[in-house]
């Protein structure tokens, strides 16, 4: 029997790696801005969502995300927790026994193959009717409770992918890069928190070579800055972040003047 070469074994662990270095856990806020109760039990009041809660595993693919936990907050009822989700399609579903004054209750919410902040989603729960112990996707759905439908806003605690600090004008600049790009209503990139001592603190979004959709394929590693000695206005810096695709691969993104960006976000100062 022919045995791997040791490239060959290199080159299985490397793919190996690059599939299971995806592996990651996404948090969510989800603001339920719509709400509608269909069945009423005495005594148990399910009417206004305070908050949910939602963790997703994304497992070997940037694109594909599965939750696999939800915290529902009410008003006027006991908090309610969802750990065994099933993915059904653009379905995830979970059975919680002994839901209230239920034997069990199903969650399923609707969402797409990634969850990103922003996005729309709907959430529902039954009553289960039926149980099936080979399929629990299948258990029976029966009477509506409530639907609610919101905004999705992550919440992932930040990982800081690298610092670096130099001094402009004779105050230290620091440099804060992490890792996730990021997108709101008004600004999307890589997001850097730059300190200049004695002018404030303020975080900005630096460009991304790649689309918003693609952001899950990407994580910041290290930002370079490059003293330009003859810049158009003087003596500058450019800096340069360096970031990692999902296959492994370092990259590099266009330079940005930094001493543009100071001018732009601390105005007035000297």
């Amino acid at each position: 029997m022919k045995l791997f070469s040791k490239n060959h074994l290199l080159l299985i662990i490397t793919l190996l790696f690059s599939v299971f270095s995806y592996s990651e856990n996404f948090v969510y806020d989800l603001h339920i801005e719509s709400q509608l109760i269909e069945y009423s039990y005495p005594n148990l009041d399910l009417r206004g969502i305070k908050n949910i809660k939602l963790i997703a595993s994304q497992e070997n693919s940037p694109d594909k995300q599965k939750i696999i936990r939800a915290e529902i907050d009410f008003a006027n009822a006991e908090r309610l927790v969802a750990t065994n989700f099933i993915r059904d399609g653009i379905y995830h579903k979970a059975t919680v026994n002994g839901a209230w004054v239920y034997k069990q209750v199903i969650v399923e919410i609707e969402a797409h193959d990634a969850l990103t902040t922003n996005e729309f989603i709907s959430i529902r729960l039954y009553i289960a009717e039926s149980k099936s112990n080979l399929n629990p996707a299948n258990n029976g759905v029966g009477m509506m409770l409530t639907h609610g439908f919101g905004q999705l806003k992550e919440i992932t605690p930040k990982k800081v992918a690298d610092v670096t600090s130099l001094k402009i004008d004779g105050k230290r600049v620091t440099l804060k890069l992490y890792q996730k790009p990021t997108i709101t209503n008004q600004e999307e990139g890589f997001e850097v928190l730059i300190n200049w001592l004695g002018h404030g603190e303020k975080l900005i979004r630096s460009h991304t070579p790649f689309p918003a959709d693609r952001y899950y394929h990407h994580k910041a590693v290290a930002i370079k800055t490059t003293p330009l000695l003859n810049g158009p206005t003087g003596d500058e810096v450019d800096y340069q972040i360096m970031y990692e695709d999902g296959a492994g691969v370092i990259h590099a993104a266009d330079p940005v003047l930094l001493n543009y960006i100071l001018d732009k976000e601390f105005p007035g100062v000297p």
